[in-house]
């Protein structure tokens, strides 16, 4: 084919990127011409023109048998987006959607635009989308109908745990996590998340989120936390963090969130006794800077049964106990959700954290065990330097959020401080059961560990049972 066209066509093949199926002198193949048809047809509905149309125009075939023609293109009325129209309970205010979505009044139409927009509405945890996004054209506006219906996500969970009192042979220790999320505080996307632990007898853990994913209606989000651990009579942990983030798009879909924190821990020894000197644990202040990202593809934000999940973190800063010193740190957490059939599903996740240094102190170190890390131990029975850990658990579905459940948690942790070093692969296995009611989530656990490290062996005796409850409202 021998394809004829004005400089401003020339100009739209350019843009549009179609002019790879033409040669200088304009000739093509049938096929190639289809390919151009549709990267102007996109090029111009992803421009505020939705209605181009294109096409051949005086056709003839020359007396070398060649196909001629002039390529016709009309560009049809300039569209741009307008408003939001909401159908149902949506739980957020349009004018806030709208900053969330990247969409504004004025800003020209683009079909990739409301394709990035709808699969960003199937990652919000409080909205859910009844049907595809429908788009509404008056005149030359354009309006997204929305159909969506609220979901539950504010939750209250609750777990009472029964262990063996290391400290009183003999005895049972009660234990407790109280949990509190809100999600889309004030119908603005907001969140607030507090827990509190009590995992012996003298130890407590307070942590606090909230979460401002549109700052001054733009998609710029900003955070708070606030970690609290003391630990028995021998110290107490202090940090706090900012944090500045961004959401992230590739390829028309949600990449995920990447977020640039800055993070203050401080740790004060409460006992000054010699032990505490020769166990590493001194007064420490280590103020970091780094980045973190976090992307989450699943079926089901609550009770996921395919897709996967990834967190990575890195950070580095300069220590004071007493001498300044450079210090670093970098976890990851991956999880994936096989189906492994219509009632069944595999869930497999690796977690690993690092911190390096050149005098680390006991009581910076990462803490581990318990039912978020290494269920059979206790909660927070491990330090450590640097860690993977391996879990599988085989879950068995008989409701929508009923289900069976076995488990093996494998860790690989090392310890390395000033003080002392070691090793430990630690292993816990057990089963339990996820029962929904209307009322809320009840769940029970049994589990076993085996530590070198912690002298714990399988046995009934050194077993650990968890009940918990979770409510939404």
């Amino acid at each position: 084919m021998q394809l004829y066209y004005d400089s401003l066509m020339g100009k739209l093949l350019q843009l549009s990127g179609a002019s790879r199926y033409l040669n200088a002198q304009g000739h093509t193949t049938v096929a190639e011409w289809q390919n151009i048809q549709n990267k102007i047809l996109t090029y111009a509905e992803n421009h505020g023109y939705p209605f181009a149309e294109i096409g051949l125009t005086n056709l003839r075939v020359n007396s070398n048998h060649v196909i001629e023609g002039y390529i016709q293109y009309y560009s049809g009325t300039l569209i741009r987006f307008d408003t939001l129209i909401i159908i149902g309970k949506g739980g957020i205010k349009p004018i806030l959607l709208q900053a969330m979505l990247g969409i504004y009044p004025g800003q020209l139409f683009s079909q990739a635009v409301v394709r990035q927009a709808e699969e960003q509405l199937k990652m919000l945890p409080f909205l859910r989308l009844v049907r595809p996004i429908d788009v509404l054209f008056r005149f030359d506006r354009a309006h997204l109908v929305l159909h969506v219906e609220t979901v539950q996500v504010n939750r209250f969970d609750g777990i009472v745990g029964f262990l063996p009192n290391q400290e009183r042979q003999g005895s049972i220790l009660l234990t407790g996590m109280v949990n509190l999320q809100l999600g889309n505080l004030f119908e603005g996307g907001r969140s607030l998340v507090a827990e509190w632990q009590r995992v012996r007898a003298a130890t407590q853990l307070l942590r606090l989120h909230y979460d401002h994913p549109l700052l001054f209606r733009t998609r710029i989000g900003v955070g708070f936390q606030v970690h609290f651990l003391k630990e028995d009579t021998t110290f107490f942990n202090l940090q706090w963090q900012g944090q500045v983030s961004y959401p992230l798009l590739w390829a028309e879909r949600p990449a995920g969130k990447v977020a640039f924190f800055v993070r203050n821990q401080i740790s004060v020894l409460t006992d000054s006794s010699r032990r505490s000197a020769e166990r590493g644990i001194a007064n420490t202040r280590f103020l970091s800077y780094g980045i973190s990202y976090r992307f989450s593809r699943l079926n089901n934000a609550f009770q996921p049964q395919k897709g996967w999940q990834l967190a990575l973190e890195a950070g580095a800063g300069n220590k004071t106990a007493p001498l300044r010193t450079p210090q670093s740190f970098g976890t990851f957490q991956v999880a994936r959700f096989i189906a492994t059939g219509k009632q069944t599903t595999l869930m497999l996740r690796t977690t690993g954290g690092i911190m390096l240094g050149q005098s680390l102190l006991l009581n910076e170190l990462f803490r581990l065990g318990g039912l978020q890390s290494l269920r059979g131990f206790n909660e927070n029975d491990f330090f450590a330097s640097q860690y993977l850990i391996g879990t599988a658990e085989y879950r068995l579905y008989f409701e929508e959020s009923s289900f069976l459940f076995a488990f093996a948690d494998y860790g690989n942790l090392k310890l390395q401080t000033i003080a002392q070093t070691f090793n430990d692969k630690p292993l816990g296995i057990g089963f339990g059961i996820n029962v929904g009611t209307k009322g809320g989530i009840f769940s029970l656990t049994y589990a076993m560990g085996n530590s070198a490290r912690l002298q714990q062996t399988f046995s009934l005796e050194q077993s650990k049972i968890h009940f918990g409850y979770v409510s939404r409202f």
